[in-house]
């Protein structure tokens, strides 16, 4: 089915709303915000497969390295294209580090333009980490707990390091900001689809809400239920659960529950008013199942914030967290993986198109997140659970502290390298608090306190470019190399991106 202008106003851009649980004790804001400024997270959930999405270039020791260890998931040389995106590489002593190109899967080609032109990055070999670790230092060094189990690694890039906090670092993070007039606004400035957890504060509700389409079989509006099996079942459902609802509840958990539903109908009833006239996608190619009915909708809230300064909505900051499925690929993965990439290339392709029309690339940061990369050596026609991944972020130019280069190092990954496992799994170099930490501080977070406050560990991490752990490598800090720049007319000769500030404040 094709989703039509009018039908999208119906599903898509009228969210199915649900708000979340929030705490009752309100943090004291103490930032306040000048300039709208939004972050998109794009969540590759089953954990992607970083390292065949992005590639060392070719003919360079570290693709024969790659070529060894992934064996019949390996890509050839044609399934990649230059990134124009520099990376920094090992060299086979480990001491001296140098610049070459970074590669992607074909199927990314559609972002190439974006690349190319300075408003994307990657980020290498990202993860889960309490200190620096590497192979040498493994056993000794503290790890996350339950490492490459789904829920507990998704749960340190919900909440951060810190899980035993919890509301989501994405939710503290925006606690500390005085929104202008958020007491009085009816909506929230964070929404999910449909995760909520990373989003999850003191003083906002963040909104779960899905892009629905006829064929979710989650609906409960009439449009949304036609054409499948159950809905004469489920339309009885959630009529006995309105009916319910109308009696006054004794019971403290049943009243509470009851008035939360009641919050998500107004909010709901609220979005389908306010978003209704900001949908740009008209008869499309689009299937309806897409993921650009979720970044359409995401579209839609953004530009219902700036119009609606004096009504529900009118934030200075926004967050929006999109879940996209299917990334598990224990099997099947040379057919799999390139399919998911594409959808994920030409969603993100069709929003950063629109936000460069809407005049929005400067005052939004996408970026991907994962569970984990996937362990190096397949099993067969799939790949297991691993530890680091590559993210891929998305911005204009100007906000990226270095255009046209990558953050962190390519990791050794040859056999005995000193940032695999015996079992191929990649050690992360960069602790995902680190890149959590510097897309607050983009946010406006700055204070070093507040960070230290909302991700404990990132004080275990110095601020230069380490070649594996400071415990088991000498020299213990390497020299990042200089990158030759004009801006303004002007060259400038500045170091490499270390792992923090890869965003400019």
């Amino acid at each position: 089915m094709k989703i039509s202008r009018r039908t999208f106003i119906k599903t898509s851009s009228a969210v199915a709303v649900a708000s979340a649980f929030a705490g009752t004790v309100r943090a004291d804001p103490t930032v306040s915000p000048s300039g709208y400024k939004a972050l998109v997270v794009v969540f590759l959930e089953g954990g992607n497969d970083a390292f065949n999405t992005v590639l060392p270039a070719p003919d360079t020791p570290e693709w024969e390295k790659y070529q060894k260890v992934r064996g019949t998931v390996a890509l050839d040389s044609t399934k990649v294209f230059n990134s124009s995106c520099k990376g920094i590489y090992p060299i086979s002593d480990g001491r001296n580090p140098k610049l070459n190109d970074l590669y992607l899967n074909e199927n990314l080609s559609a972002l190439k333009p974006y690349f190319e032109d300075g408003h994307a990055s990657i980020i290498l070999n990202s993860g889960p980490l309490v200190e620096p670790t590497d192979r040498a230092n493994l056993k000794s060094a503290e790890k996350p707990r339950q490492l490459h189990s789904h829920n507990s690694q998704r749960k340190y890039w919900y909440y951060g390091m810190d899980v035993i906090n919890k509301n989501g670092w994405i939710g503290r993070t925006l606690d500390n900001f005085d929104l202008d007039g958020s007491s009085t606004r009816a909506l929230s400035p964070s929404f999910g689809i449909p995760t909520v957890s990373a989003l999850r504060g003191e003083r906002y509700n963040p909104i779960a809400y899905r892009a629905s389409t006829k064929s979710s079989k989650v609906g409960v509006h009439q449009y949304q239920l036609e054409g499948y099996e159950g809905a004469e079942r489920l339309r009885a459902s959630y009529n006995e659960h309105i009916e319910k609802r109308k009696k006054r509840h004794s019971n403290l958990y049943s009243r509470t529950v009851s008035e939360s539903m009641r919050d998500s109908e107004f909010n709901n009833a609220r979005l389908k008013t306010i978003t209704g006239n900001y949908v740009s996608i008209d008869d499309s190619d689009h299937d309806d199942s897409s993921l650009i009915a979720s970044f359409e909708s995401v579209l839609a809230l953004m530009k219902a914030n700036r119009e609606n300064t004096e009504g529900d909505m009118g934030y200075e900051r926004q967050v929006f967290f999109i879940n996209m499925g299917g990334f598990d690929t224990h099997g099947n993965m040379n057919e799999r993986h390139p399919e998911l990439l594409q959808l994920l290339s030409e969603g993100l392709s069709y929003f950063l198109g629109n936000l460069e029309a809407e005049g929005l690339m400067k005052n939004v940061v996408t970026t991907t997140m994962s569970d984990f990369g996937r362990r190096l050596s397949p099993n067969d026609n799939g790949t297991d659970h691993g530890w680091g991944g590559h993210q891929l972020v998305f911005t204009h130019k100007d906000n990226f502290a270095y255009p046209n280069h990558a953050v962190g190092v390519w990791p050794d990954i040859g056999k005995n390298g000193r940032n695999v496992t015996k079992t191929q799994r990649v050690i992360p170099t960069i602790c995902s608090d680190q890149v959590n930490a510097t897309v607050s501080r983009w946010l406006g977070l700055t204070d070093s306190e507040q960070l230290n406050t909302i991700f404990p560990t990132i004080q275990n991490f110095t601020d230069e470019m380490i070649e594996g752990s400071e415990l088991t490598f000498e020299p213990l800090v390497v020299a990042r190399p200089e990158i030759v720049q004009t801006i303004d007319d002007t060259t400038v000769t500045e170091p490499h991106p270390q792992y923090w500030d890869f965003l400019k404040i």
